[in-house]
């Protein structure tokens, strides 16, 4: 069982390397920023942001990273059903992100337009995580 398989209905946390810690020590690293930021890049009124999660609920995939996207005051979680296991493959995923936002957005859309927008850039990441499951079963983004 690799270090993020768990049981299901158990509640386990891990630190940004993969080792298992206590709620307390969850706690306080999820609260200190320089921690849980790992990577944040602005663009336009936009920002993307990925963060170390380091959670199995006993419900879902444990997520041990995430990336979202904040636009006009709204948080959008991109590339779902990926979530990288490692600090290098998130800062992998976050550069591949920032990459299709700056070719799909290089003005700020107006009003309504970033819905339509976040939604193209979803359906994007979405390809780019089927291509890759195609190419050798895992989903690895592209430096």
């Amino acid at each position: 069982m690799s270090t993020l398989e768990q049981e299901t209905d158990l509640v386990t946390h891990w630190d940004r390397e993969g080792k298992p810690i206590s709620l307390g020590d969850w706690s306080r690293l999820w609260n200190d920023p320089d921690y849980r930021i790992v990577a944040k890049t602005p663009h336009l009124d936009a920002v993307v942001q990925t963060q170390w999660e380091g959670i199995n609920d006993g419900v879902q995939v444990a997520t041990m990273y995430h990336t979202g996207i904040g636009w006009a005051g709204t948080w959008t979680t991109v590339w779902e059903g990926y979530y990288p296991c490692t600090e290098a493959d998130a800062k992998k995923a976050h550069r591949q992100i920032v990459k299709l936002l700056r070719e799909m957005c290089p003005k700020p859309p107006a009003g309504a337009e970033y819905a339509r927008h976040a939604r193209a850039i979803q359906r994007n990441i979405d390809q780019l995580l089927s291509e890759a499951e195609e190419d050798d079963g895992q989903p690895t983004p592209e430096s």
